[in-house]
Order: C-alpha cells, then sequence, then structure tokens
C-alpha cells in the first residue's frame, strides 16, 4: 500500500516490486522462509504499475527498459540480501547518485534482541563500497529516509 501513497504525491509513474512469494530467507527469530506471503495484489491507484518476482529475476529487464537516474527508492526488501542486490544492482547500473532518495523500510529496530543482519548492514556496505555521501532526512524507530550527496563507481 506504500506504492499508493507514494504515487498520490507524484505526477509520475511509481513502479513497485514484490514477489509476493514472502521472504527469500530466514530472517531472524519468528520469520521463516516465506513470511509474509500473500495470494492478494494490492488495489493499485493511477500512476502504479506493479512489477512481479524476485529483484534478481526483474531488475535486469526492468533496468534494461527504464533509463535514467532513479530520484526515489523505497527499499522495503527486510532481509540484508535483497537490499544489497537492489544496491549494488542499481549502483553498478549507474542510477543512483547526487539527489535520488534512499527510504528504507526495516533499518533500524528499537529490539536489540532482534537487531540481526537487514538492511541497515546492506546500506553499510553499500557506503563504504561506493564512498557514498549523505545526509538523513528523517528516520523512526525502523524506518529511515536519506539523500545521496556524492558517491563513486
Amino acid at each position: 500500500e506504500t506504492v499508493n501513497i507514494i504515487a498520490s504525491q507524484v505526477d509520475t509513474t511509481v513502479y513497485g516490486f514484490d514477489s509476493f512469494e514472502g521472504l527469500p530467507e530466514d530472517w531472524g527469530p519468528g520469520f521463516r522462509k516465506g513470511h509474509f506471503k500473500t495470494r492478494n495484489r494490492p488495489k493499485l491507484v493511477k500512476g502504479v504499475r506493479l512489477v512481479v518476482g524476485w529483484f534478481e529475476d526483474v531488475l535486469p529487464d526492468f533496468l534494461a527498459d527504464h533509463p535514467g537516474q532513479v530520484a526515489f527508492a523505497h527499499i522495503d526488501s527486510d532481509v540484508y540480501s535483497s537490499a544489497s542486490y537492489v544496491l549494488t544492482t542499481l549502483a553498478e547500473a549507474g542510477r543512483l547518485g547526487e539527489g535520488t532518495v534512499l527510504q528504507f523500510d526495516e533499518m533500524f529496530t528499537i529490539r536489540r534482541d532482534l537487531w540481526y543482519r537487514g538492511e541497515y548492514d546492506a546500506f553499510r556496505e553499500f557506503v563504504e563500497q561506493y564512498k557514498v555521501k549523505y545526509e538523513w532526512l528523517g528516520r523512526t524507530d525502523e524506518a529511515a529516509a536519506l539523500c545521496i550527496n556524492r558517491m563513486t563507481l
């Protein structure tokens, strides 16, 4: 449903990615592979296009068909492997740069016992690998948004 909220605020097409198969792997206590799997597809508002499949299967073709820098990426992948793949693939394709806004859904958690490998780890590695300079735009106990100021490929 987040994609609908985002689309309602802009005058351009917003693309959402989801496998609808749940988590691709176990993720911390209580979240086993397949958790969040659903047959229900969200009702989409005007301007939303849904890309169905695992990131590894659909992102390369999507990028080949949609040139240009990404203005905003809402990374709600939960697990490290997915967040890392998305960040690395977008960076290597030259799609991230000055002005790109990244939002993470589960970057942080307030429960230290649930601090496990996830979006935060993928982001920290991305920052180190591409020498990313960024500024925080906002955060909650779990989510965070930032703007890339500079990065090196």
